[in-house]
């Protein structure tokens, strides 16, 4: 990243005297206020946070519906449903997360500071928002503090979305993919590239979850 030239964001400082992006060629901001809106997204993303839960999705039907595991769940799903109200907000000790976009970075920062992440990935696609985010995010403390706690964090940088399953896949083995059941998701701001990618990436994700080892594959 030493040596990036950023394509068409340029990092500057508006009329508030705020860090900004700047788009050279629709000559727009990013950000109306950076500082207001990396904290609106930490605030919600706190009390309304997204977990993709599998095995609630799971459905007994046909000649599964007889197995164990799927009996299980079906008695077991109301109480997860009422458990999963019960408990809205994002604990401060988080298994997994996945962060899709950067930009300045802010809300990374306020993430990490606050929260004890075991396993964070982070996407981000585009690289002038990255490469910006260098000069007003403290990346130094985010490492710093994953090295003292022996925490991973995984950048997964460039490209269209397009490879996210893979990636994340080969990272989450290394952990235990069936922490999956137990990630959370943040997308920080939307482009139709980044929502067709994320929704992409849910969908498969389930189905690894979905497809996984259970008690009757074991047995039988």
């Amino acid at each position: 990243m030493l040596t990036y030239q950023c394509q068409k964001w340029q990092l500057v400082l508006d009329d508030n005297k705020n860090c900004n992006l700047y788009h050279t060629e629709r000559h727009a901001l990013l950000y109306s206020n950076l500082a207001v809106e990396s904290e609106e997204i930490v605030d919600y993303f706190t009390n309304h946070p997204f977990k993709d839960d599998v095995v609630l999705g799971m459905k007994t039907v046909g000649k599964l519906g007889k197995y164990l595991h799927f009996r299980t769940i079906q008695k077991l799903t109301p109480i997860f449903e009422k458990t999963l109200l019960s408990q809205s907000k994002l604990p401060n000790d988080i298994n997994s997360l996945i962060i899709f976009g950067v930009a300045l970075g802010l809300h990374v920062e306020k993430l990490t500071r606050n929260h004890l992440i075991h396993n964070l990935f982070i996407c981000e696609p585009n690289l002038d928002y990255f490469y910006q985010s260098l000069f007003v995010t403290d990346w130094s403390a985010i490492f710093a503090k994953a090295n003292e706690n022996k925490t991973r964090i995984y950048l997964n940088l460039g490209g269209d979305g397009s490879n996210y399953f893979y990636d994340l896949m080969a990272q989450f083995y290394q952990v235990g993919a069936y922490s999956l059941a137990d990630t959370y998701m943040l997308t920080s701001y939307y482009t139709q590239a980044m929502q067709k990618a994320v929704t992409d990436l849910r969908g498969e994700l389930k189905v690894v979850l979905a497809l996984g080892e259970y008690y009757d594959h074991a047995r039988y």
